[in-house]
């Protein structure tokens, strides 16, 4: 691990995260962190991962299996499941030498849904001791206000091939374009412009 080496990204395979990699490949080294959920979709999620890792030039890449859902249905399971995240990314970070962690998390322009998470960030952060020596390691979202919108021009500007994230909720060779989480990503890239990455795989 080289001095050089200051940011981490959390990768979880959506395309805020490709987005947040993609970002980096002009700017300072960085370590790439995928969190693995038990779920369906937990092995194409974690090959998309080390394919940005590897695309993008990560210095390294670190897997973590949690055993939280990614997939949290009420306001208590986010707040375990975000607030698992965060302390296991920051102690990753803290141990690498890493000064600053990229929480590439997208809830879009809504206040009410943008504090509570700055709120959980902010207390996570203080919470975590850090190393001797060491500042307290900051969390960075900058997506986190982002609408579905701008978060795929981001993703097309990139250059980036959009097909390397997975946007929904079940495992197969191509999103099921059916589902909530695929539903809302389809509206979006038709809105947008940008042709839905699979539609040539899953046209009729």
């Amino acid at each position: 691990m080289t001095a050089a080496t200051t940011t981490l990204i959390i990768d979880t395979a959506d395309l805020a995260s490709l987005v947040a990699v993609a970002m980096q490949r002009d700017a300072e080294q960085f370590v790439l962190w995928h969190p693995k959920f038990n779920h369906v979709d937990a092995e194409i999620r974690h090959d998309l991962a080390r394919r940005h890792s590897s695309i993008f030039g990560a210095e390294r890449f670190v897997v973590t299996q949690l055993n939280a859902s990614p997939l949290p249905s009420t306001p208590a399971d986010t707040w375990w499941t975000q607030s698992e995240l965060l302390v296991h990314g920051l102690g990753i970070a803290s141990r690498l030498g890493c000064s600053r962690v990229i929480w590439p998390h997208q809830v879009g322009s809504d206040f009410a849904d943008v504090s509570p998470v700055v709120d959980r960030a902010t207390l996570i952060s203080g919470l975590c001791p850090s190393p001797d020596g060491m500042e307290t390691v900051i969390i960075d979202l900058p997506l986190l206000d982002l609408t579905d919108d701008q978060i795929i021009d981001l993703a097309d500007d990139s250059g980036a091939d959009l097909s390397l994230h997975w946007p929904c909720e079940h495992a197969g060779e191509t999103p099921c374009g059916s589902c909530q989480r695929c539903r809302r990503w389809v509206d979006a890239f038709e809105r947008v412009g940008p042709t839905w990455p699979w539609a040539a795989m899953t046209a009729v």
